[in-house]
């Protein structure tokens, strides 16, 4: 166990330095970015899944057809985002969305901080998720899931310490 000042570290596969961090709980990427905030003197955070999606359809620079956005993130077509093979893809393999973020759809589940839980369909601006729950919300899809699974939409519960094989995650840095 690292002591507190001490980084985790996730090693990578050799060779696949340029890819994703994978099969990483959510109770240790909290851990990592507190460790990062406290190192670098800035304030990291996982996303809510509010600015997860947000930030997958291209905020508001999205390019939604009529009354549809984007299917996967940056995409209404799998092909060119979705990663269907059983390895991660080195990150920026795919197309990225308009706000320049790459691989929001089908490299690893990432993880956000909100609880999983049930929300309303109505139409909502930044809602906040359940107070308490079992699970944490993963978005995204991974490698090797079918392409409905990779969809913007798609959200699961996964454990506090689960260390799936397609579970990574994503900084925000809030000023």
């Amino acid at each position: 166990m690292p002591k507190k000042d001490e980084p985790i570290i996730f090693k990578p596969y050799p060779g696949f330095e340029d890819h994703p961090v994978r099969m990483v709980s959510f109770l240790a990427s909290l851990k990592y970015t507190m460790w990062l905030s406290n190192v670098s003197g800035k304030f990291y955070r996982l996303p809510t899944e509010a600015e997860w999606e947000y930030a997958a359809r291209g905020g508001k620079l999205s390019k939604c057809h009529k009354d549809s956005c984007y299917i996967f993130a940056g995409s209404f077509k799998d092909y060119e985002v979705v990663n269907m093979t059983h390895y991660t893809q080195k990150v920026g393999s795919h197309k990225p969305n308009e706000l320049g973020i790459y691989d929001m759809s089908g490299n690893v589940w990432e993880f956000c901080s909100d609880w999983f839980k049930g929300y309303s369909s109505e139409n909502q601006t930044n809602p906040r998720g359940a107070s308490l729950g079992e699970n944490r919300v993963v978005r995204g899809g991974g490698l090797s899931d079918n392409p409905g699974d990779c969809r913007v939409a798609s959200r699961y519960g996964s454990p506090l310490d689960d260390r799936g094989s397609n579970s990574g995650f994503r900084l925000v840095l809030s000023p």
